[in-house]
């Protein structure tokens, strides 16, 4: 990639966003950095919660990331990496690696100091397991016992500490004590605000969930000190409110789109926002402005666009982690109602979903206790969020996302003209999801997940779609040449093409109607190889070729069929193996059908279901 190109990309992340990332780093070698010094180490005269028992709970089992259980016999060990047993060093936070290969990646040992057993604890004690609050006890204590400021993994990242502050009052919020005073938890707190309030410039460059988390975190973290009569805690609240509305006008584009062009980290965002919101309500707070509140209620109605109505899932698009702020067990983590349920209700006043009965769609507002309000959202069958790239498109039991390129801020991920296709609630043509941000060594290509072969889309002489800059970073960003669409009551259709940095050209058209999908592509260029993927649901797959130009795949039962018809020779065709991430840290093989071409091409593929 030339200079002009890195300058180009490094201009659409904004200068000033690179030199206060710069700025940071300087802090920390030369050691000017305030969030590398503690100013008091944790007070725990008083305990967080009174003890109700002393019961013990044996084999505790925790979810990590939604999808992996761990079993605890006693409390668990703060710096270990459960997924293979070894440990991370207590250093200064500032000189503990996020790649530190024979540790693994620190999302790992992260995931258990978010603290989200603490809600959990606190909602099986308030269901009537009076000994949870205890275990929730001797928990919190033991680990500012085995985590003193600001040594270990656990203080490297200020969002990572802006959830515990988060998780902490949400149970202060569940048990209705946030107005009772408590030396250990203020204590808690403002040690944490310490070490959040002087990095939240490297968070606020990211232009991500960073920023909305520690704001939140600063300002009612800052609330609560001010309610304990802690001098600092109205400069936090002030801040953090300050920053809340400044990155939910900056990274939520008109339609309600968010700046990371993912589903879990739109909902991640929300849940923040809602959190900051109860809590606000609680107490009675100032109102934030009126400019936040629309942001966020258009940001509801953009994930209610895309949710799949009878199971609650998304299309697994863009960067997935497995965060979940409101990760109650009751909550399945591929569920996204119980969330835009909630925050339909707090900030529209409306339901999102009539099942009034239904308690896995409703669980958030019992345990928030916050009555359903009485009429609903409505929802468009057709809906293009042109802030951000993303279409959706809805005919009778079938759902379309289509995602095209429009880069206001960084993509992480190679999936320009990716389309995602349900039937029925289930998932016929799939992303591919990110398996892990760090090095893994079961699956030891990074780049495979965020990278153009993990969507249904064209690949060009085997590159990506953009060259790439980092590991989270693609540079070169593309815009759409044109775009059209138009929706009626039995057909939507979308057209649109790019071109990529290398002059390849790919156009694509998409006929949605209420019996088959058409997708009509155009490819051009002096490519050697042009590759499209049909990522397919786990099935016994048939393939035919009709003739040179016409191939056919047929599902075990015939209720799906698929044709491929190009103007030109399919020079190589099969069904591989490829690879689908739906939760952190995990993988699985599913069928891809992979066609070949190695001169322009016009292709239709007709997909069919009964």
């Amino acid at each position: 990639m030339n200079l002009l190109s890195k300058f180009k990309t490094f201009f659409k992340l904004g200068f000033y966003n690179i030199f206060k990332v710069l700025i940071y780093r300087a802090s920390l070698k030369l050691h000017l950095n305030k969030a590398q010094f503690p100013n008091s180490n944790f007070n725990l005269e008083q305990y967080f919660f009174k003890k109700n028992s002393n019961k013990n709970v044996k084999d505790i089992e925790l979810t990590f990331f939604g999808y992996h259980k761990h079993s605890f016999e006693g409390i668990p060990e703060w710096n270990k990496n459960y997924f293979n047993s070894k440990y991370l060093k207590k250093l200064d936070w500032w000189k503990i690696s996020d790649q530190d290969k024979n540790v693994g990646d620190i999302k790992l040992i992260w995931e258990l100091s978010r603290f989200s057993w603490l809600v959990n604890f606190i909602w099986k004690y308030l269901k009537g397991k009076k000994e949870y609050l205890s275990i929730c006890e001797e928990w919190i204590i033991n680990w500012c016992q085995n985590n003193q400021p600001y040594k270990g993994p656990n203080w490297k990242c200020g969002q990572e500490a802006s959830f515990r502050v988060i998780n902490v009052l949400t149970g202060l919020i569940m048990m209705n004590k946030l107005k009772e005073n408590n030396n250990s938890i203020s204590s808690f707190i403002q040690i944490h605000l310490e070490r959040i309030r002087p990095t939240v410039s490297y968070a606020i460059a990211q232009n991500n969930n960073h920023g909305v988390s520690e704001a939140a975190a600063l300002y009612a973290g800052g609330a609560y000190l001010e309610l304990q009569n802690i001098k600092e805690g109205n400069f936090y609240k002030n801040i953090g409110k300050k920053m809340l509305e400044d990155r939910a006008s900056k990274l939520i584009g008109d339609k309600g789109g968010f700046s990371q062009y993912s589903m879990n980290y739109h909902r991640l965002m929300l849940e923040t926002c809602i959190f900051a919101e109860i809590f606000r309500l609680k107490l009675n707070l100032e109102r934030f402005s009126e400019k936040y509140y629309s942001k966020i209620s258009k940001a509801i109605l953009w994930l209610n666009n895309f949710v799949i109505e009878e199971n609650g899932k998304v299309p697994n698009t863009g960067a997935n982690d497995g965060s979940h702020l409101f990760a109650f067990d009751e909550v399945e983590y591929t569920d996204f109602r119980p969330v835009i349920q909630l925050g339909s209700t707090l900030f529209l006043e409306k339901l999102a979903f009539k099942d009034n009965d239904n308690k896995k769609i409703n669980v958030l507002l019992e345990i928030f206790d916050i009555r359903l309000p009485k009429n609903q959202i409505t929802r468009d069958n057709f809906f293009i969020s042109d802030d951000i790239g993303f279409c959706s498109s809805r005919i009778k039991d079938t759902f379309l996302l289509f995602r095209y390129p429009s880069f206001k801020f960084r993509p992480s991920q190679s999936d320009l003209l990716h389309i995602d296709f349900w039937i029925n609630g289930e998932n016929i043509f799939r992303d591919g999801g990110s398996n892990t941000y760090s090095d893994d060594i079961s699956f030891p290509d990074t780049n495979y997940f965020n990278g153009v072969k993990s969507h249904n889309t064209f690949e060009f002489d085997e590159k990506d779609q953009m060259p790439r800059l980092g590991r989270f970073l693609f540079g070169n960003w593309p815009n759409i040449n044109f775009i059209n669409h138009n929706s009626t009551e039995y057909l939507n259709s979308i057209e649109t093409s790019f071109d990529d940095y290398r002059n390849n050209k790919h156009q694509r058209q998409i006929l949605h109607k209420d019996y088959e999908l058409k997708v009509i592509d155009k490819i051009e260029g002096k490519f050697n190889k042009a590759t499209l993927r049909w990522r397919l649901k786990p099935d016994d797959w048939k393939l035919i070729k009709k003739d040179f130009n016409n191939l056919q795949l047929i599902n075990d039962d015939k209720s799906i069929i698929i044709e491929v018809h190009s103007d030109n020779v399919i020079e190589d065709y099969n069904i591989k193996k490829g690879f689908e991430s739906k939760h952190y840290y995990a993988f699985e093989n599913i069928p891809v059908l992979s066609l070949n071409f190695s001169k322009p091409t016009n292709l239709t593929t007709l997909i069919r279901w009964k």
